[in-house]
């Protein structure tokens, strides 16, 4: 996992900004953007899922941190509908 993907999860989540990932879903397909609101790492395995609203698909969704290859933090802000545990 990127220092730099991570710190920007962060950054988001404090800031209550959205974020744009590149994810690769379990099933290997190609990676797909997702704008979501971050809101805590939960451990799995050797690695850890970041759990977030997916603001296009209205729910809660966990993402494999190994299987994010980009990040970015968008304008938009949202109001957490959990609490922040980044």
């Amino acid at each position: 996992m990127s220092f730099s993907i991570l710190s920007t999860i962060r950054q988001a989540a404090h800031a209550h900004k959205t974020l744009i990932i590149e994810y690769q879903p379990k099933d290997g397909s190609t990676y797909e953007q997702r704008e979501i609101e971050p809101f805590s790492f939960r451990p799995e395995g050797t690695t850890d899922r970041l759990m977030a609203w997916d603001v296009d698909k209205q729910g809660v969704r966990s993402f494999l941190m190994e299987n994010i290859r980009s990040a970015r933090m968008t304008e938009h802000t949202f109001i957490p509908k959990y609490p922040i545990e980044l």
